[in-house]
Parts: C-alpha cells; structure tokens; sequence
C-alpha cells in the first residue's frame, strides 16, 4: 500500500466511491460505511473505503485480515477503537532493507520511510532540534541535553518547547531539573511499559513518570537533571497492537 493510501484510510476518509477490495476479490458491497452497524450481517453489503464486512461486529471495515490491506497489514481494534485500519508497516522488519517504520502523525498507522525522511532516526535538521551532534553550549545554558524520541512514536516536548516527533531534540540548558513530556504520536501507540529512560526517575528498570489524560493520549512527565557538558535520556512510544520498547540503551 502506498503511503498515501495507507494516510487516507487512517485518517478515516470513507467515501462512498465504487472501490474494490485491496486484495482483487471485488467487492460488491456499499453503504454504511466505516463502523456502520447492520443486524445480523453486514447489511446491506458494505463497500468504499470499508469493503468488508466483519463478523464479529457486524460493521463494515477497510480490513479484517492482512490480505485485505493487500501488501499492508490490517490493525483490528487497536486500542479499543471501534475501526480497523491498513498500515504499511508494524515493525522495521517489515520494510524493506535500510527503511524504517515510523507513525504517520496523528494517526493509528505507520509507513516506511528511508534516510532524508525527516523522520527517520538517521536524518538531521535544525540545531535547535538536532538528531546528531553540532550544536555548541556556553554561558548560562552550557548543558548539551539529548532526548531521543524512539521510532518517532512520541510526541516530546522538552521543557518549555512545543512538541515534536522528530527522532531527536537537542537543546541548550541550564544546570538542574528540566521536565520533560511525552503523549503517543497516534491513537494507534501507546506510552511504553517502561517509558522513560535515563531519567531521574529511572533506577535501572525506566521510569513510568506522571500519567496525566487518558488512552490513547494520556501524558507522561518526568524530570531530567542536567549537569555537566551532555546529558541524554530517550523516550518509547509502543505499538498498542504488537508492539514492544528495545531493552538497549538507546543513549550514548
């Protein structure tokens, strides 16, 4: 599936066009649309964007099973959602050699993307939000602080800055406690179990923070002292569907 087909059924738009199912079976099946309920089965049939009809439910769906996303994956109810949707991608594995699968923001599914994709762990942009190194610090902000955003699955904000999903953020700080943020980058992820790592509140095991909000955008905070010329720590957002946080010290 390409990544705009993949973006325009995350993002729910279910038209009432003639479409046949992604894995060539044809489907003669309209109406009702994306979570539309009929009794008993899906009727009358279902077709658009939502071609199949899911049994269990009885509503009309973009998938069921992966063949119906046709080189995609199909996400069944992640995380309590009513909708099932298409991703191109559930792990790196997934994708071809040298690609990463990253979140398609504010959506439940993910895409592959290769280096020069601003969201690719390999990519670079702005000093101001780095993900390598070359930005200098002195004066009265001479903390280089590092928070890596793994995958890209959270949106981050450190101290006082917006959010973002870039891979990485570097910033320029002063010595001392400096919070830090986190909500998943789509309804489809989740916090990590654990989040946060190399973090005050991080003893060996990582560090849940303060949950604020509820699933699928609850918020976590925690606090991060600088101290010295670097400081790094690094956060995971999960797939709520399958998806896990790496066990190696993503920090340097």
């Amino acid at each position: 599936m390409s990544a705009s087909a993949s973006a325009l059924v995350a993002i729910g738009l279910f038209s009432a066009c003639s479409k046949s199912t992604a894995d060539g079976s044809g489907g003669k099946q309209p109406t009702g649309g994306v979570g539309s309920t009929n009794p008993g089965t899906c009727q009358p049939p279902c077709s658009g964007y939502a071609p199949v009809c899911e049994s269990s439910t009885h509503k009309c769906q973009p998938c069921v099973v992966d063949s119906d996303c046709g080189q995609g994956f199909c996400l069944v109810h992640v995380a309590g959602m009513d909708a099932n949707y298409c991703t191109q991608c559930r792990t790196a594995a997934d994708c071809t050699a040298g690609q990463f699968c990253v979140i398609v923001p504010h959506t439940p599914t993910n895409e592959c993307v290769a280096c020069g994709d601003p969201r690719a762990p390999c990519s670079t942009s702005s000093a101001s939000s780095s993900s390598t190194g070359g930005l200098s610090c002195s004066g009265a902000t001479p903390v280089l602080l590092t928070i890596k955003n793994y995958m890209s699955g959270c949106m981050v904000a450190v101290g006082a800055n917006s959010t973002s999903t870039l891979p990485a953020q570097q910033v320029c700080v002063a010595d001392g406690k400096l919070t830090v943020a986190a909500t998943p980058a789509g309804s489809g992820l989740q916090l990590g179990a654990p989040l946060w790592h190399d973090t005050d509140g991080d003893t060996g095991n990582g560090d849940p923070g303060t949950i604020t909000g509820a699933p699928p955008m609850e918020t976590s905070s925690t606090t991060v002292t600088a101290s010295g010329s670097t400081k790094c720590a690094w956060v995971c957002c999960q797939s709520a569907l399958n998806g896990t946080c790496p066990a190696i010290d993503q920090c340097p």
